[in-house]
């Protein structure tokens, strides 16, 4: 077994991991949908926030650096420190989806002290969706994680998923509300580049398609068609049924002394 492991690792120092650019893709992609409200004014040093959106960037980021630093050190032969690195970066993952929910319902807390009550129904489900997929992606990762082929490509997906929040800022795409066909077509491109770009290097390589990669496009192309459903009379009604309940909660728990009635 261990002249086995050996020989595997000697064969990878030979072989750059095509996973380092689909991070760097993702990383890219995310700095720029981002660019307009978080990074420039950063840069110009304008920004003005809490501290917990900094703390989030620097979390989410970071796992597209460890994903890189993953996959170099598989591909230079150093699989010890891949599996040793590999152990704390699972618990990196669920804390992330862990403080992605936080986060979210900070904003949302914020959403309802400033009265967008509207604005707090129509974007309730996207980042606990867009979570999920990570986690999906990071479960897959886990569960497969002694057989390679299957546990890097649940870790693209993983990836792919965590950057939809950010790449639907984009200009060109501007949100995922809009079910015309030519704005689906855009973020079918867009949005899914690493996961198109790590297909593109299966068929290149292998003349098929690995069926992980299928399932995590199924996946994020739910996403996009999620608005679908938000426009239904049965999901309208239950929502804001349920919302203006959630609402209320999170309201008096973050800011009690204001009134009610504004959320009857």
């Amino acid at each position: 077994m261990n002249t086995a492991v050996t020989a595997t690792a000697a064969g990878a120092r030979r072989r750059p991991s095509f996973v380092i650019p689909v991070a760097g893709l993702a990383f890219v992609l995310t700095v720029a949908g981002f660019w307009k409200t978080y990074f420039g004014p950063l840069l110009h040093g304008v920004l003005d926030i809490p501290w917990i959106f900094h703390v989030h960037t620097v979390l989410f980021l970071g796992w597209m650096v460890l994903v890189a630093l993953q996959a170099w050190w598989a591909s230079r032969g150093r699989l010890d420190l891949h599996v040793a690195v590999g152990r704390y970066g699972m618990i990196y993952g669920a804390f992330i989806a862990a403080f992605g929910i936080v986060f979210s319902v900070y904003l949302f807390a914020q959403q309802v002290e400033a009265g967008h009550f509207d604005r707090v129904q129509r974007t309730l489900a996207a980042p606990f969706t867009d979570i999920g997929v990570f986690v999906v992606g990071l479960c897959g990762a886990w569960l497969a994680r002694r057989r390679p082929a299957v546990h890097f490509r649940f870790i693209v997906v993983a990836t792919n998923g965590i950057i939809i929040a950010g790449v639907t800022r984009l200009p060109i795409i501007g949100g995922t509300r809009s079910l015309a066909a030519r704005d689906i077509a855009v973020f079918m491109v867009v949005c899914l580049l690493p996961m198109w770009l790590a297909m593109i290097r299966d068929y290149a390589k292998e003349r098929r398609i690995h069926p992980v990669y299928l399932f995590g496009v199924a996946l994020l192309v739910g996403l996009r068609f999620r608005e679908a459903l938000r426009q239904t009379d049965i999901w309208l009604q239950r929502d804001k049924e349920g919302t203006v309940s959630w609402g209320r909660r999170l309201h008096l728990c973050t800011r009690p002394q204001i009134s009610r009635e504004r959320f009857t």
